[in-house]
């Protein structure tokens, strides 16, 4: 069987979900990094965003389309969950993340706090810290505690440094 290449930037937090599935699966993968609108990118994503892969002679691009076909071609502990409940809270919670946690979260909040751009950039990001405690409070899920990986769509694992 071809080893699956990701292609795409270590620290990216999509690349990471897919060396994730990878790592917790024990799938033997490659990484290529490349960054966004690399030519090995746009070859395959349509916007080139990361991360790509190559499986032989299939690509995909999309971190949760990956994520999805390497759950069910590979043997291992199953990522996502079959039953029909659980399998629609996992895609609630992955569509949240990517609709609204990732860039009020991380673009908007974590990167301008560890990189700002200037001097005098906004380091805290107030206009979207509101959002993020309003949905707090709607949320009856948000204090509940994840479970152990392996158990449900929570995954917690430390990647190595190089692979």
């Amino acid at each position: 069987m071809p080893v699956v290449e990701l292609v795409g930037p270590a620290p990216s937090t999509y690349t990471r979900v897919a060396r994730m599935v990878c790592e917790e699966k024990k799938i033997p993968y490659e990484l290529k990094q490349s960054p966004p609108h690399s030519p090995d990118v746009d070859a395959i994503h349509p916007f080139g965003k990361v991360p790509v892969m190559r499986h032989g002679d299939f690509e995909l691009c999309e971190s949760k389309a990956i994520s999805t076909y390497l759950d069910l071609s590979f043997p291992g502990p199953k990522l996502i969950p079959t039953e029909p409940r659980h399998a629609a809270l996992t895609e609630q919670w992955v569509s949240l993340v990517n609709t609204k946690m990732d860039g009020t979260l991380v673009r908007s909040y974590l990167l301008n706090y560890i990189f700002p751009r200037a001097a005098t950039a906004n380091r805290i990001a107030p206009q979207s810290m509101p959002s993020c405690r309003r949905s707090r409070r709607k949320s009856r899920f948000s204090t509940a505690p994840l479970p152990k990986a392996g158990t449900s769509p929570a995954i917690a694992l430390r990647l190595p440094t190089s692979t």
